[in-house]
């Protein structure tokens, strides 16, 4: 049987959702959004996100330590 559907639902969230899980303003969400930063899916004019997504972007800016900071303040 050929469906279009998945077996799995795909669950979404809203901005507000996705604002709250980030700890970010709504408005840093859709900045986030308009520089392409953050995909999302667009129903009619409303915005909404899967939780995959949200975990992709999460993972990527994951800081590992390897920064060029000195771990005790040594040059």
């Amino acid at each position: 049987m050929n469906t279009l559907v998945s077996s799995t639902p795909t669950t979404f969230l809203t901005l507000r959702e996705v604002a709250e899980f980030l700890r970010l303003s709504e408005l840093t969400v859709y900045r986030l959004v308009e520089r392409r930063l953050l995909p999302c899916y667009r129903f009619s004019r409303r915005l909404r996100f899967r939780r995959a997504d949200l975990d992709g972007y999460v993972a990527a800016r994951r800081d590992d330590g390897a920064g060029d900071e000195h771990p005790h303040g040594s040059s």
